[in-house]
């Protein structure tokens, strides 16, 4: 990124794209402060789009807005260095944008779900280890932690179709690295444990095989609730 484009931009009055390349900028070179200043300009921007598409600020009120965010913009713009400094280990810790993970940590769900369900149809149909009702039971105790993080993707999804789409800030956010390994070694951990729970179900009694499933439910549970806290938090 070189800060000739980012004057470029604030030339054609492209602020939006100056204020996302910025936000780039920042995650890749590890600068807070930078992201920091960086986002309350975009909270402006978002403030000065809403207000004119809603019509629920005065005229004069936006272009104050419009004209406060381009010198500000400028200004954080001429801060940056002529070249960017080395940033291996920025790199190397920035991780995915959050959008995506979100579909990443969806996916890993699903397929999990389908090789646990593979495994008790097989147990059910081919060695009688589950009865049909049992597989019922079985099946309704596994879908309740993808369903309730289906539900908020859902609503994500609707909101934005909807016209509430998301700000600079928040589409360039990103998941750190660590993060994601803890999540989807969890994941795989929890399907890994519901299988072997399902091959060991011949010793032992439905009632004791619900009662460890409920447990790693439960387990999972958390997991997603805190997964849904920090990606689906508003503000």
């Amino acid at each position: 990124m070189k800060k000739e484009d980012l004057r470029q931009l604030l030339i054609q009055d492209e602020l939006e794209q100056a204020v996302a390349q910025v936000l780039e900028y920042a995650d890749r070179q590890g600068l807070p402060d930078l992201r920091s200043a960086a986002i309350i300009i975009s909270g402006r921007l978002e403030e000065w789009k809403k207000g004119r598409l809603q019509g629920d600020l005065s005229s004069e009120r936006l272009t104050e807005l419009r004209n406060g965010i381009r010198p500000a913009l400028l200004e954080l713009v001429e801060s940056l260095p002529d070249a960017a400094a080395p940033a291996a280990r920025a790199a190397h810790a920035m991780g995915m944008l959050e959008t995506r993970f979100k579909s990443v940590v969806f996916w890993a769900m699903t397929l999990g779900n389908i090789a646990a369900f593979i495994c008790l149809f097989v147990l059910g149909s081919g060695s009688g280890t589950f009865t049909p009702a049992e597989t019922l039971t079985t099946c309704s105790l596994l879908l309740s932690p993808l369903a309730a993080y289906f539900s908020v993707m859902f609503s994500e999804s609707v909101a934005r179709r909807s016209g509430e789409s998301l700000s600079t800030a928040e589409a360039n956010r990103r998941v750190d690295r660590r993060f994601q390994i803890v999540s989807i070694t969890l994941l795989l951990a929890y399907f890994f444990l519901v299988c072997f729970l399902m091959l060991y179900r011949s010793q032992i009694s439905f009632s004791e095989f619900t009662g460890w499933l409920a447990a790693l439910e439960g387990g999972l549970g958390i997991f997603v609730a805190q997964v849904v806290h920090a990606l689906f938090k508003k503000g």
